[in-house]
C-alpha cells in the first residue's frame, strides 16, 4: 500500500512538473512573437536591408554547428533520466560531467577553428555584400556569430540537463527573462546607435541566462556538479553511439519537413513558393503549439520507465495524445474553413491563397505532424532511435523523388499530397514500432 502511494505521488510531481515546462515554454514563446514583432521593423529601419539582411543571414552560415554534437544531448538526456529514476546518482553524474567536458571541447575547438578560418574566407561574395558600412562589420559580425553559436551549445547542454531531470521550467522561464533583456538592449542599442557587431552579441543573452538555470539546478541536484574524475570516455562513447542514430531521426524528420519549398521552386517556379509557404507558416505555427504539450512527457516517461511504472506511463501516454488530437482535430477543421481568408486578410495577395486541394492537403498534414510528435515523443523516451532514423530516412528519400518526378503534372498541391502521404505512412512506420513496444509488455 505504502508503495503504491509512492508510486501515485511519483506521478503527480510529473504531470506538475510537466505542467510548468509547458508554462514556461508557452510564455517564451509568446515573449518571442511580441519582441520579435516590435524589434523587426526597428532593426530593419536602423540598420537598412543590407545590414539588416546581414543580421538574419550570419546566423545561416554555423546552422550546421547543432549537429555537430552528434545527438550527445539525446543520449545524455536519456541516460541521466534512467539514473535519475533509479535513484543512480553516481551513474548520472557520470552522464553529466561526460557530457560537460564534450560540450566544452566542442565549443572550444568550434570557437578557435571559427577565428581561425573565417577572417580567410570570402564572405564578402558569400554573402554578396556591397555597402560600405556592411563591408566593413562584415568580418567583425560573423565572428561574433561565430563565438554566440559556439556558447550556445553550451546552453543546449543546459537545456538537455534541466530536462532529463524534468525541470525544464527553469530554462524556459530564463529563456524569458533572455528574451527581455535582449530586447532591452537592442532598443538601448538602437538608440545610442551601436554598430551591428555589437547588436548580434546580444544573442549571448539565452547563453547567459542559462547558466542562471544551471546555477539553480546544481542547488536542488548537487550531484550533478561537474567532476572531473566521473568523465568516463565509455559513457561519452556511448551516449554518442545513441545520439547518432537520434540525431539520424530527426535530420530525417527535418528533410521531410524543409524541402518542399525547394521542390517547389526547382520543378514548377520560384513564383509558386508563396502559395504553399504563408499557408504553411499558419500550419507550423498551429502544430508547434500543440506539440508542446507533448514535449515534457519524454523524460517523465523514461523516468517512469526506469522505476517501472508502466500503469503512469500507458496514462500519461493516452493523457496527451487525446489532448493533443482533440485540439490538432479542431485547429485542422478552422484551418480548412477559414485558412483562405485568414491568408487574403493577411498578406493582400491572392498568389498567396491556396486552392482548396492545397489547403486540404495541409490540414491533413497538420493532423499527421501532430501524431508524429506524440509518437516521438514515447518512442524518444525509450530510446528508440534506430527504426526512427532507417524508416524515415528512406521515407523522406522516395517522397522527395515521387514529389519531384510529378511536380511539372500536378502542380503545387500534387507536391503537397506527396508529402502529406509521406508523413502518413511514416506515422503508421512509427505506430507499428510502438504496436511492438506494446506486445514486448510496455503497457502491460
Amino acid at each position: 500500500m505504502a508503495k503504491e502511494i509512492k508510486d501515485d505521488n511519483s506521478g503527480i510531481e510529473r504531470y506538475r512538473r510537466a505542467f510548468k515546462t509547458l508554462q514556461g515554454t508557452y510564455l517564451a514563446q509568446i515573449i518571442a512573437i511580441l519582441t520579435g514583432l516590435i524589434t523587426t521593423p526597428l532593426l530593419i529601419h536602423y540598420l537598412g536591408n543590407e545590414r539588416y539582411g546581414l543580421m538574419v543571414s550570419g546566423t545561416s552560415l554555423f546552422f550546421f554547428y547543432g549537429y555537430l554534437d552528434l545527438g550527445c544531448g539525446i543520449g545524455i538526456q536519456n541516460g541521466i533520466s534512467y539514473a535519475y529514476g533509479k535513484k543512480d546518482h553516481a551513474s548520472a553524474t557520470v552522464y553529466a560531467s561526460s557530457g560537460f567536458a564534450f560540450y566544452a571541447v566542442l565549443a572550444a575547438t568550434l570557437l578557435l577553428l571559427s577565428w581561425l578560418m573565417l577572417p580567410h574566407l570570402p564572405l564578402q561574395h558569400i554573402l554578396k555584400i556591397k555597402g560600405g558600412i556592411a563591408t566593413a562589420e562584415l568580418l567583425p559580425t560573423v565572428l561574433v556569430f561565430s563565438m554566440t553559436v559556439s556558447l550556445g551549445l553550451i546552453a543546449a547542454y543546459v537545456q538537455r540537463l534541466c530536462d532529463s531531470l524534468q525541470q525544464g521550467y527553469l530554462t524556459r522561464f530564463a529563456s524569458v527573462f533572455s528574451r527581455i533583456a535582449s530586447f532591452l538592449f537592442i532598443i538601448a542599442g538602437i538608440h545610442f546607435k551601436v554598430s551591428l557587431p555589437v547588436l548580434v552579441t546580444f544573442s549571448l543573452m539565452p547563453t547567459i541566462a542559462s547558466l542562471f538555470a544551471y546555477g539553480i539546478l546544481l542547488k536542488k541536484y548537487p550531484w550533478m556538479k561537474f567532476q572531473p574524475k566521473a568523465i568516463s570516455f565509455k559513457t561519452i562513447k556511448s551516449v554518442i553511439s545513441t545520439g547518432i542514430h537520434g540525431l539520424g531521426a530527426m535530420i530525417a524528420y527535418s528533410v521531410m519537413l524543409s524541402t518542399i519549398p525547394l521542390i517547389i521552386s526547382n520543378r514548377i517556379g520560384a513564383a509558386f513558393v508563396i502559395g504553399f509557404s504563408v499557408a504553411n507558416q499558419l500550419v507550423m505555427l498551429i502544430t508547434n503549439a500543440i506539440n508542446t504539450i507533448s514535449t515534457p512527457f519524454w523524460p517523465a516517461i523514461t523516468e517512469a520507465m526506469a522505476k517501472d511504472d508502466k500503469l503512469w506511463v500507458r496514462q500519461a501516454t493516452k493523457r496527451f495524445f487525446s489532448i493533443s488530437i482533440v485540439t490538432v482535430i479542431l485547429g485542422s477543421l478552422a484551418f480548412f474553413v477559414f485558412g483562405r481568408s485568414i491568408i487574403n486578410m493577411w498578406t493582400h495577395n491572392n498568389a498567396a491563397i491556396p486552392s482548396w486541394s492545397l489547403l486540404l492537403s495541409l490540414s491533413i498534414w497538420m493532423i499527421l505532424l501532430v501524431i508524429n510528435a506524440n509518437l516521438c515523443t514515447v518512442l524518444n523516451a525509450l530510446t528508440r532511435f534506430k527504426g526512427q532514423a532507417i524508416c524515415g530516412s528512406i521515407i523522406a528519400i522516395v517522397t522527395i523523388f515521387v514529389a519531384y518526378l510529378i511536380g511539372p503534372a500536378y502542380g503545387v498541391a500534387g507536391i503537397s499530397w506527396v508529402y502529406t502521404g509521406g508523413f502518413c505512412i511514416r506515422c503508421l512506420c512509427l505506430a507499428a514500432e510502438l504496436h511492438l513496444e506494446r506486445r514486448k509488455g510496455l503497457f502491460a
